[in-house]
């Protein structure tokens, strides 16, 4: 157990660390497509880990805990796939 733990924590902590590289890269190209790419990967990866953290305890009821984590895992992933549409401006 406590091995998983240590992960969770680790995940948690990768999870931040790489949103804030990708959104400070971002806002030093701002205005530019790469600028934009790392922001929308950044917000994803973020909202990522929110719906990570959402896992890890029961605070609320379970049933609306899982639609916020599900929501929160469909933003990341719209979050991504916008960053991956932007890039159809580098070809």
């Amino acid at each position: 157990m406590f091995i998983i733990e240590n992960i969770s924590w680790l995940i948690i902590i990768f999870g931040i660390i790489l949103s804030f590289i990708s959104i400070t890269f971002s806002l030093r190209v701002k205005g530019s497509v790469i600028g934009g790419v790392l922001q929308s990967f950044g917000l994803g990866i973020l909202t990522g880990t929110i719906a990570y953290l959402l896992t890890l305890h029961t605070f609320i009821n379970p049933d609306l805990q899982k639609i916020f984590r599900d929501g929160f895992m469909l933003i990341s992933y719209l979050f991504m796939a916008l960053g991956v549409w932007r890039t159809k401006n580098i070809a």
